[in-house]
């Protein structure tokens, strides 16, 4: 990104860091209007034949967002967020509405949320964005569907393309549909269900369906979002199950059968007082199928969905991150490995990242420096070379109001 067009925002993050809320408009005794901001920039730095030499060196946006949230009645209410988007082919940044969805609280233990939303298909899906302990979500969690099926490099930067189906969503990221949100509490123990339907793939016959359960003992994480660290304000142990599928996203190029995606994962998060601070651990087992699909074609008009087999796609994985909070400080570690079903191990790689975070304001307003250093089995290419290692070091700034 050229530094005059980030410019502003760099201005408007550094003069947002002082501040220490949104703001909240009453309308009546039931209605209100809240207004937040997310904003996270980044300089970093990327060593590696894949990368062009102008863009070893490079400021980003990773997240720009306006959130309104309208409280209609005590059980209803709907929320807007936009994010912010670049376009390389035409130089230009816009921002587009990533999130428009209507909540309600059917029962007290009963949750509905109806639009274009987050797919609790792993506990990383429904991590808030903006309470994210390391610089960026682990690499893997980008296989599951409208996250693309796909593992990210460079601090999330961009994608491995020896790693991706290419299996996209209408709406990537988020999703179109309904998620019923359940809750249930037994003393120190706090169960929550999620279970949705969903547009899923733009290429399937069919609709996504993803069920998840998350037990935690101690503390409630009593929110749709959870967190990858509360700052030493929860002490709880959580145990995550979840479920993805769609059937017929795409078809095989060689049999021409019809494949399903679907993908399992198992997590565990805890966070407890140690010593005089305060320890974070996450660590989560994902496996992903696509029938073991040679090339993904469309159903309709055949059409190559990508250069990659689906054995190449998908595989298992896993991560651990852990993170120590004391006095505003917080040091991080973490590790993740991807191993694909293809038999050279294209797409498979593993990566090892650290970082310090400082905080400002707690969540509200941070600083986090980190280092990943990613080494795939075989090497991956761009139009400027080919490379099985990359070497990353980031600086940012995040705001959340």
């Amino acid at each position: 990104m050229r530094i005059r067009s980030l410019t502003p925002y760099l201005i408007i993050l550094l003069i947002s860091i002082p501040v220490s809320a949104g703001v909240k408009i009453s309308l009546d005794e039931e209605k209100s209007i809240d207004l937040g901001l997310r904003l996270q920039g980044y300089y970093h730095y990327r060593d590696s034949n894949v990368i062009s030499d102008r863009d070893q060196s490079d400021f980003r946006i990773r997240r720009a967002r306006i959130r309104v949230k309208a409280q209609i009645k005590p059980w209803l209410s709907s929320f807007l967020q936009t994010g912010y988007s670049e376009d390389s082919d035409t130089s230009n940044a816009s921002m587009k509405i990533i999130d428009a969805y209507i909540r309600a609280q059917v029962t007290d233990k009963l949750q509905v949320t109806l639009g274009q939303h987050m797919a609790p298909a792993l506990r990383q899906n429904i991590t808030s964005a903006g309470a994210i302990m390391a610089i960026d979500r682990p690499s893997i969690t980008y296989k599951s569907l409208t996250w693309g099926t796909r593992s990210v490099a460079g601090m999330n930067s961009f994608t491995m393309n020896n790693t991706d189906a290419n299996l996209d969503g209408s709406v990537n990221v988020r999703d179109i549909g309904l998620t019923l949100t359940s809750q249930q509490k037994w003393k120190k123990l706090h169960t929550k269900y999620y279970l949705g339907i969903y547009d899923g793939a733009k290429t399937a016959q069919s609709d996504r369906l993803t069920a998840r359960v998350q037990f935690n003992y101690g503390d409630e994480e009593k929110y749709f979002f959870n967190r990858s660290t509360y700052l030493g304000k929860k002490q709880t142990l959580s145990l995550g199950l979840s479920y993805d599928e769609q059937k017929e996203v795409a078809r095989d190029g060689s049999t021409f059968t019809a494949v399903d995606y679907k993908l399992y994962s198992v997590d565990l998060f805890l966070e407890q007082k140690f010593v005089s601070g305060s320890l974070n651990i996450e660590a989560a087992q994902i496996r992903l199928e696509l029938d073991d699909a040679t090339q993904l074609i469309t159903f309709n008009e055949p059409k190559i969905l990508g250069a990659f087999t689906g054995l190449q796609v998908q595989g298992e994985g896993a991560y651990i991150q852990s993170g120590y909070y004391k006095n505003a400080w917080q040091p991080w570690l973490a590790f993740e490995s991807w191993k694909s079903d293809a038999d050279l191990d294209e797409g498979s790689f593993h990566a090892w990242k650290a970082g310090i975070n400082y905080y400002f304001d707690d969540q509200k307003a941070n600083l986090k420096i980190a280092y990943e250093l990613l080494s795939s089995e075989s090497a991956f290419g761009s139009p400027y070379g080919e490379d099985d290692n990359i070497k990353t070091f980031v600086i940012g700034l995040f705001v959340d109001l």
